[in-house]
Order: C-alpha cells, then structure tokens, then sequence
C-alpha cells in the first residue's frame, strides 16, 4: 500500500506563526472558555447524552447539553482530540491493463446510499464508519471502503486533521482519508466487478459518480431533489470541486 501525504494542510502560500492566512474581522475581546464538569444523563452502545458546565470568556457560568460518542479507537495522547470515525474519499483510476489508463484527477469517485432511521429517509453519503480498537484512521478507512462499496484502496493519499460533524450537537471527532483505487489491481476485480462485505444489517447501493466536470454536485443536486437526504461534508467537497473547476476554467 502507497502512501504519498499524510499532512493535513491546505494547498496554498506558506504561512508562518506571524502571518496568519486569515483575517479576523469582528470579535469579542476573547472567546475561550473552559469545561468544568461533564455529567452522562444516558447512554448507549453506540451514543451518550452528557450535560456540561463551563465557563465562559467573561466568566459566566453556563451549560450545555451533547451526544458524545464513546470511543472505540485507540486513545488519543494527552492534549490531542479523539478519532471516533472516518470518511472516505476515493478516487478511482486504471493503471492499464485490460483497462483504459486513467489518472485519478480524471476518475470518478464512490458515494453510498443507505437508509437513515434519524430523518426518514435514504442518505446519500461518502463511505463511513467508526474506527475500531487497534485501527489507525487510515486502517479504518481501507476496511469500511472495502466492506461497504467492495473496493480495495490501493494508495493511501491524504490523512486530515480531526474534523467535527456538528460541533453544537456532538464532540464526534471524524477524519478525512483520501485513498486512490485502482481498478487494475486484481483485488478490484481487473475491471470485472468487486463484491461488498457489509456488517449485519446494512443494505448499501453503492454509487459510481464522476468528478470531472462538476460531476459530483450534480449528482449530488439531483439524488437531493428527489428528496435523499445529503450528508453536509459530502455537499461541501462537491461545491469546492465545482467552484474550484469554474475557477480554473474562467483563467
């Protein structure tokens, strides 16, 4: 298994401690607050529902109210966020073969369809799931790719810093992981076909959708018209992949 980049950062100018790629336009004098007691009203398996008291910048007293995910990956060192899952964006290609060659940038990517009992209705959403004792984010990415959409990562490309669903709702701490997917690998059937391996109780259509060409947001725009519930982090990479196609070709 390759690996060309685990970083996290963003392609862009170099910053350094001083100069910020950012400007702050209006704040409060300070926003930092701290947490000084987490009490667990419920819980689950698989969710917990905690009430915490904090204090705010000015030294208020407040509180509020999450789900928090119990963690099943390895522990975080001390200081660090906690991995509780992973996404995957996989960029499909060939590297010949009994295939077209085809390089990633011109490939087409792979998103799941499953049904959602919390809204009702069919999601559409990049494969996922939660990272299992002893995994690394990368590790769990290669696993759920291959057990929901029978796909084989063949390169892992990128790892991200841990990211937040809803940080209003929930402390669930997710990454990124891109992975490049050759279809020439025989793991991948060599253009003949890969089967799923899901867990007990998930029924997965998986979705092939091009990215060239603002492919991924008009698929995207069309399942969610039909009234498909669209993960947020899925919409968000198919507009930045539009605009920044729209971008390169108005130059």
């Amino acid at each position: 298994m390759a690996s060309s980049d685990t970083g996290g950062g963003m392609p862009g100018a170099p910053s350094t401690p001083c100069s910020p790629p950012y400007k702050v336009l209006a704040s409060a004098a300070a926003v930092t607050g701290k947490v000084t007691a987490v009490h667990t009203v419920h819980s689950t398996r698989w969710l917990a529902f905690r009430h915490a008291k904090y204090t705010d910048a000015t030294g208020k007293e407040r509180s509020w109210d999450y789900v928090s995910r119990p963690s099943t990956g390895p522990p975080p060192a001390p200081g660090t966020p906690t991995i509780n899952a992973v996404v995957v964006f996989a960029r499909l290609f060939s590297s010949g073969g009994a295939l077209p060659r085809t390089p990633p940038s011109a490939g087409d990517t792979l998103l799941v369809r499953q049904f959602r009992p919390s809204v009702d209705r069919d999601s559409l959403e990049f494969p996922a799931g939660l990272v299992d004792e002893g995994e690394t984010p990368a590790d769990a990415a290669i696993r759920e790719l291959r057990e929901e959409t029978g796909y084989t990562a063949t390169a892992v490309v990128s790892v991200s810093p841990v990211t937040y669903t809803s940080t209003g709702l929930s402390d669930e701490g997710v990454v990124l992981v891109t992975v490049d997917v050759d279809e020439a690998d025989e793991r991948n059937g060599s253009g003949a076909g890969v089967m799923q391996q899901p867990d007990d109780g998930e029924l997965i259509q998986v979705l092939r959708v091009p990215l060239a060409d603002g492919g991924l947001l008009r698929a995207v725009d069309h399942l969610g018209g039909e009234g498909v519930a669209i993960f947020h982090g899925l919409y968000s990479v198919a507009l930045g992949l539009s605009l920044t196609q729209q971008m390169g070709e108005a130059r």
